[in-house]
């Protein structure tokens, strides 16, 4: 459990501060690096796995947080000829790739909104 505690908060402590990290950790507010919100969501689907084994109120707190945030900024509720539902997801920025809706984007949004709401959600793969 150190390992996990020691990585999860490294992330939190980088979030900016609509808690939706940039495509890299060395980035902070102000920055006009774009997101990366397919990380965000992985990030949240690992702190509440861990929760089965780890019970932190903090790292909670970040996940609800960071989903809110994606709920609320990210979607792409308000454009429907999208082909995904999350938005600014980042593949690669260092090979010229430009924030877009990805499918581990998208899979990993609807798993967390599925572990928040049903906490014993048992992964099916």
């Amino acid at each position: 459990m150190p390992l996990f505690e020691r990585v999860t908060h490294y992330f939190i402590d980088h979030l900016p501060e609509d808690s939706v990290p940039y495509w890299d950790l060395i980035f902070s507010d102000g920055s006009d690096e774009p997101r990366d919100t397919s990380a965000a969501v992985v990030a949240v689907c690992g702190i509440l796995e861990m929760e089965k084994y780890y019970h932190n109120q903090e790292f909670l707190d970040a996940a609800e947080k960071m989903m809110t945030s994606l709920s609320e900024k990210y979607t792409t509720v308000d454009y429907p000829q999208s082909n995904g539902i999350i938005k600014d997801g980042m593949y690669s920025r260092k090979h010229g790739h430009e924030p877009e809706c990805t499918s581990w984007g998208d899979y990993f949004y609807l798993e967390a909104l599925m572990r928040m709401k049903k906490s014993d959600w048992k992964i099916y793969w």
